[in-house]
């Protein structure tokens, strides 16, 4: 049982009070591809977190939509490249890119970035799988940009996350692995100390509303939107986005 609107406890004091309202709070979606975060974004989408009109369209690999803003993909592709590496590259970002003066522009273009989301609502939502090897970016972007940041880790069975790599990119199994751990790696390392849950793919198909709940108690946000009418659009939209690959283990 949620509570109740007037069950959720207020700062006392007038000006923190009205300091904690007017805060931008950005959820930012991260975890390896194939791992849920687009089915996550929408859902949280649904529930009043503001998506840019900019986003990437249906494809072949997802036939529901990405809910990711294309000016977001651009810019981590752009690191990437600048770093030397790519989203299919596993080994580790060289810190050499880190250490150098490009590392600040990336976080400026961010910051701006960040800025944008801002001004469509107060309390938005971002995702890339990108975002897991530039967590440090987004986060210091976040700062920069006085809003404040949840992230939210989607995280399915490396299994199943390779077999649909295999079958979108004809990538092997074994890279696919490997890349799965690279993300998983740098999004951990690189959001420590921040605000920050764990969701389980195959939690959020079998019992949306319990992860719901986890980031809602794992963030301290309040969604707008999270009544009866939406949890029934909600559950169309998880009923109809299937499962392709499945591993019946105890992954945790």
């Amino acid at each position: 049982m949620l509570p109740h609107e007037s069950d959720v406890p207020l700062p006392q004091n007038s000006a923190t009070r009205s300091k904690v309202f007017l805060m931008r709070h950005g959820v930012i979606v991260a975890g390896m591809h194939r791992s849920g975060t687009s089915a996550m974004t929408r859902v949280l989408n649904l529930l009043g977190c503001a998506l840019p009109e900019d986003l990437i369209g249906p494809n072949l690999g997802n036939d529901q939509g990405h809910w990711e803003s294309s000016v977001v993909v651009a810019l981590n592709d752009e690191i990437l490249a600048a770093a030397g590496s790519s989203w299919d590259d596993w080994a580790a970002l060289n810190p050499d890119w880190r250490a150098s003066p490009l590392r600040g522009e990336a976080v400026d273009k961010a910051t701006e970035i960040v800025r944008q989301h801002g001004r469509i609502g107060p309390l938005f939502v971002m995702k890339d799988p990108r975002v897991s090897k530039l967590a440090d970016i987004w986060l210091e972007a976040c700062d920069a940009a006085e809003v404040s940041p949840a992230m939210v880790i989607a995280l399915r069975n490396p299994v199943e996350v390779s077999s649909s790599l295999e079958r979108r990119d004809l990538m092997t199994p074994a890279y696919g692995h490997l890349l799965w751990l690279r993300y998983m790696l740098d999004v951990e390392h690189y959001s420590r100390g921040r605000k920050r849950v764990v969701c389980r793919f195959d939690q959020l198909l079998g019992n949306w509303s319990a992860v719901v709940e986890q980031i809602r108690s794992g963030t301290g946000l309040c969604f707008p939107r999270n009544s009866p009418l939406v949890h029934n659009e909600i559950d169309q939209f998880i009923d109809t986005r299937g499962r392709h690959h499945e591993v019946r283990t105890d992954f945790v």
